[in-house]
């Protein structure tokens, strides 16, 4: 008995075993007396199955809309041509140095004799060297010159080569006097101008006038044999250089 629960228990084994090898049967084993049987012949392998030919590729499909033509280059703008180039300005001319010009204390500055030094005021440098003038003009118009001599105008200072101070006969305290016996600068003329004949004058002062004396005959020249001289124009008393009055109620 034991032995054949065994047998059926290897049956059981042999079965499931046949069962995995591709369904053997138990005959092909053990025989039916329980001995084993001749192995079986392998089955042939199955044929492989071919392949499945390649699916062709499908075709490409055709790109999007042509591309557009490219667009023509723009043509370059002509070049501008250039301006013409501006003419250089006129260089400037340099300034004059800085030079103390001439002196009117220094004849030698200005070597010709036609000339003087010409400053503004009375000033003792930086003047100019101006040729003097030779019109005389009438008018009586009294300057104070800067050597303090009284000139008939500034015209006739001019000639004299002086510079004019101030307008205006000479102050008296300021003004070059002169006496009989002392003569005025080159030129000029000592003015003996008195109140009355009656009282001389002792000292004058010193005036510049016109080679050519205008005016009416207005002044009296002192002295005489009958005490009173002829009648002339103020700038020929001054030049007369004796005293003179003014006689409004004789002369003419």
């Amino acid at each position: 008995m034991k032995s054949a629960s065994l047998i059926g228990s290897w049956a059981a084994i042999v079965g499931c075993v046949v069962a995995a090898c591709g369904g053997a049967q138990s005959s092909d084993l053990f025989n039916s007396d329980g001995t084993s049987g001749t192995s079986g012949t392998n089955g042939t392998s199955g044929a492989s199955g071919t392949s499945g030919a390649s699916g062709t590729s499908g075709a490409s499909g055709t790109s999007g809309g042509t591309s557009g033509a490219s667009g023509t280059s723009g043509t370059s703008g002509a070049s501008g041509t250039s301006g013409t180039s501006g003419t250089s300005g006129a260089s400037g001319t340099s300034g004059t140095s800085g030079t103390t010009g001439c002196r009117p204390a220094v004849p030698s500055d200005c070597p010709n004799a036609n000339q003087y030094c010409k400053v503004v005021g009375c000033a003792t440098a930086g003047g100019a060297c101006t040729t003097k003038p030779t019109n005389q003009p009438a008018a009586f118009v009294p300057q104070c010159g800067c050597d303090n001599v009284t000139y008939w105008n500034e015209t006739i200072a001019g000639g004299f080569g002086a510079n004019v101070k101030s307008p205006g006969i000479c102050p008296a305290l300021t003004a070059a006097t002169c006496k009989a016996g002392t003569k005025c600068a080159a030129g000029r003329n000592c003015n003996f101008d008195a109140a009355v004949c009656a009282v001389p004058v002792v000292s004058g002062v010193c005036w510049g006038l016109p080679t050519t004396c205008p005016g009416d005959a207005t002044h009296r020249v002192c002295g005489g044999s009958s005490g009173s001289g002829p009648c002339v124009s103020y700038c020929a008393a001054i030049r007369n250089e004796k005293t003179f009055s003014k006689d409004t109620l004789n002369c003419p």
